[in-house]
């Protein structure tokens, strides 16, 4: 649930992807290094801008993009474990050519745990609905010059989000609160505030067993505004499921 749109996690422009390759070194003194490669081909559709969810709607792919190009995704990154605090620190290069970033930092204080982080998107990324492309060869030549003006309309302004979260085991239970804000409008072209984006999310987990576990979440968005211009719809999210590993 890390990127679900039920929690307070960042809705950004990567969660969940396919074709992933990832390598993790042994831990030396707390510390670990780590690589991931991701196939930009399997990973065209864009899930940010469905509020989280592949939406095939919102294409990655280099004809589709506002600028750029489609490149394989790659990361890496360092983890730092010591007794209660653990850091992660990570240098994206995303799927259109953007840098990015992400840090994070916990501290397991035993009646709770706090957490905060950051993901910075270091550019804008844009994109075109699927539908106006494949409809575009019946316009008029005004119309389809009109089309690809707005590519840019769609995605997802270069910002910074900082989240918060606190914590709270009791006994069979475990519960949690989290703020996500944003620097800036989400949406292309608005400096505004209207698309800056906050959450505030909680979630309640009961242990069934060691293995089995149900589960709560709720998050509610303001300033999302449209989906399609980068952000989360406005309003409350719920989840609720099981969860059993084997």
């Amino acid at each position: 649930m890390e990127d679900s749109g039920s929690s307070a996690a960042s809705t950004t422009i990567y969660g969940r992807m396919s074709s992933q390759l990832q390598y993790a070194t042994p831990v030396f003194s707390g510390i670990q290094a780590f690589a991931l490669h991701a196939k930009a081909t399997d990973n065209k559709y864009s899930a940010a801008l469905s509020g989280n969810g592949f939406n095939t709607s919102y294409d990655l792919s280099t004809s589709a993009l506002a600028s750029g190009s489609l490149n394989d995704f790659a990361a890496f990154g360092v983890n730092y474990a010591n007794g209660p605090l653990f850091v992660h620190v990570a240098s994206i290069s995303g799927l259109v050519g953007d840098k990015d970033s992400k840090w994070a930092v916990t501290y397991n204080f035993g009646p709770a745990k706090v957490s905060v982080g950051q993901f910075r998107q270091g550019s804008d990324i844009g994109y075109t609905a699927v539908a106006a492309v494949a409809s575009s060869a019946n316009l008029t030549t005004g119309a389809v010059t009109a089309a690809t003006a707005a590519r840019a309309a769609y995605g997802i302004a270069a910002h910074t989000s900082t989240e918060y979260g606190v914590e709270v085991p009791y006994g069979n239970f475990v519960g949690a609160i989290t703020y996500q804000t944003n620097d800036k409008d989400l949406a292309l072209g608005k400096t505004d505030g209207s698309s800056q984006m906050t959450k505030i999310g909680a979630k309640l987990f009961y242990s069934l067993s060691k293995r089995t576990t149900l589960e709560f979440e709720t998050a509610n968005v303001s300033n999302g505004g449209a989906s399609s211009n980068g952000t989360s719809d406005n309003g409350t999210n719920y989840y609720t499921g099981i969860r059993h590993t084997f």
